[in-house]
């Protein structure tokens, strides 16, 4: 082997191994323990893999049930026109902090993205199998070094000094796009747990439920005004004015529950 062509020695993060890896080289095995390792610019980490148990089909399906929630304007998942997805197995890194007593988990993007919400992705330890090149396409080489994401994690407030644990893991993920009046909106589905990763989608306009909250407070406090004015007129005939009453807020009731139908079927 020509030494001129062979980085430093590392030691495999699993047995102690002495490797020598080839220059250029990321993705390798140990050849002592078979553990699979993605060499960073400053380390040695486990380098693991999620498999995805959805296909492109349980994807958009996943996909427009999520469309039909509460959270995006209404009938989205009938009216979007969505492309078909593409498959990219994503890097993320994966940090274990003892914090206190705790030890938490914190996830940083491993290459460069526009979907924030990938920190918040949950990765099931137990799901995590060593990476196979052989088995996963289309995976993504990491953009993000270990130390840049490192800095990142820092200014979340978590403590870099007391990282337990650091692995590179590639994550299974349906990358979507859809047009929604005349806009273009890009969402991932994560394939190996069916969560929905999206930042910017067409949301509910809330104005018209603010607007029919204060309507109802108005409308129910000067009902109780007005009553409160006429009880001195009717003496002790109280039980009339009491009907009367129940009457008038019954049919308002009535009247703001269709009006807030409406609203509802239009927002």
């Amino acid at each position: 082997m020509n030494s001129a062509t062979v980085r430093p020695s590392f030691q495999c993060t699993q047995c102690g191994a002495r490797l020598e890896v080839l220059e250029g080289e990321t993705f390798f095995t140990c050849p002592s323990c078979s553990s699979a390792l993605y060499l960073d610019r400053s380390q040695v980490v486990f380098h693991y893999a999620l498999t995805s148990t959805l296909n492109a089909e349980t994807a958009e399906r996943t996909l427009r049930r999520w469309m039909g929630g509460n959270e995006t304007v209404k009938d989205l998942d009938r009216r979007a026109e969505i492309e078909r997805p593409t498959l990219r197995h994503f890097p993320l890194w994966h940090f274990r902090v003892k914090e206190g007593t705790e030890e938490k988990v914190y996830v940083e993007p491993g290459a460069p993205t526009i979907l924030s919400p990938l920190k918040e992705l949950t990765i099931p330890p137990g799901e995590l199998r060593f990476y196979d090149p052989q088995s996963i396409a289309n995976a993504m080489q990491p953009g993000v070094p270990y130390l840049v994401a490192l800095e990142r994690l820092s200014s979340r407030g978590a403590s870099t000094t007391q990282v337990q644990e650091v692995a590179l893991v590639h994550v299974p993920l349906y990358f979507f796009r859809y047009h929604y009046r005349r806009k273009t909106y890009t969402v991932a589905v994560d394939g190996s747990s069916g969560q929905v990763l999206s930042d910017l989608y067409p949301t509910r306009w809330e104005l018209p439920y603010r607007a029919m909250a204060l309507v109802t407070f108005v409308v129910f406090f000067l009902e109780a005004f007005i009553a409160y004015l006429v009880l001195p007129w009717v003496g002790d005939n109280l039980l009339p004015a009491y009907a009367l009453r129940c009457c008038v807020q019954l049919l308002t009731a009535v009247f703001l529950f269709l009006l807030a139908w409406l609203i509802a079927q239009k927002a």
